[in-house]
């Protein structure tokens, strides 16, 4: 500070000394043209030294901003954290959630070998339908996947309603294993099986023995089941990524059930998957 001020006085002092000694005919002779030109070079000394410290400012602020930002990219590029949470997600997400259900099947399929084709409409909580497959308002403008109101530029909550049993949960869980599976280059998507689960009366004939070779190999290179990081907290204490996951309303608690504008899960079964 005493270094900047000392360089202040001496650029505010010198100039204006060596030029009244250069021309001292004219600054006798004009006086007041002398006076006015030592007061503009004063008050261009002083913008410049109000410009250049908001600019040092500035500079001190974005740099510090750049810094942060260039070491959250290096730790995102070179970390194995979101490999390895990806392959946590795929482990949890692998089978279709059934604590919902009042009648289950022989055994708990995996997501990726049940036909999922679903109809989303904008609607509110209490016109939602109540059956199981609910039909399509008259009012609809037709069909929309569920990745038609996700990742769009303004942040929205969206959430899905129906009655229990519905396929909420296994929709949101679903959706989550494609995001994974989309960003995940070291494990690869299991094929869909050619034809949809019908029914649950075909269980018995369908998972009944051995699986065939070639599904005994599509489930060898799926990850085993593995629970994934303890918290988020302690993930962000340990300086791993902040992490959201969608849950379905049956998987939260009674208190933090969202309550919002909401979407109708309806029709399954009626073409090839929208995700």
């Amino acid at each position: 500070m005493p270094g900047r001020v000392a360089g202040l006085i001496v650029a505010a002092v010198l100039p204006p000394s060596v030029d009244a000694a250069l021309w001292r005919t004219l600054v006798v002779e004009h006086p007041l043209l002398a006076a006015v030109l030592l007061v503009a070079y004063q008050g261009v000394l002083a913008l410049v030294v109000i410009a250049w410290r908001i600019l040092s400012d500035l500079a001190k602020r974005w740099q510090q901003r750049v810094v942060d930002s260039l070491d959250r990219s290096l730790t995102l590029r070179f970390s194995r954290f979101p490999d390895r949470y990806r392959a946590a997600l795929l482990g949890s997400l692998r089978y279709v959630e059934i604590s919902g259900l009042e009648t289950r099947g022989l055994c708990t399929p995996e997501l990726e070998e049940v036909y999922i084709d679903v109809s989303l409409v904008h609607q509110t909580p209490n016109a939602a339908g109540r059956d199981l497959l609910a039909h399509l308002p008259g009012r609809g403008t037709g069909r929309h996947a569920l990745e038609d109101f996700l990742d769009r530029r303004r942040p929205v909550l969206l959430a899905i309603v129906g009655a229990p049993g519905s396929g909420k949960t296994t929709l949101v869980r679903r959706t989550a294993r494609q995001i994974c599976l989309a960003r995940s280059h070291a494990v690869p998507a299991a094929r869909r099986p050619p034809h949809p689960l019908q029914g649950a009366g075909q269980l018995p004939r369908r998972w009944r023995g051995p699986p065939p070779a070639g599904r005994r190999q599509d489930r060898a290179g799926l990850p085993p089941r593995r629970r994934g990081p303890s918290t988020l907290a302690h993930r962000r204490e340990e300086g791993g990524p902040d992490c959201r996951l969608p849950l379905g309303r049956s998987s939260l608690p009674t208190t933090r059930r969202p309550a919002t504008h909401a979407t109708d899960t309806s029709s399954a079964g009626r073409g090839p998957p929208p995700i």
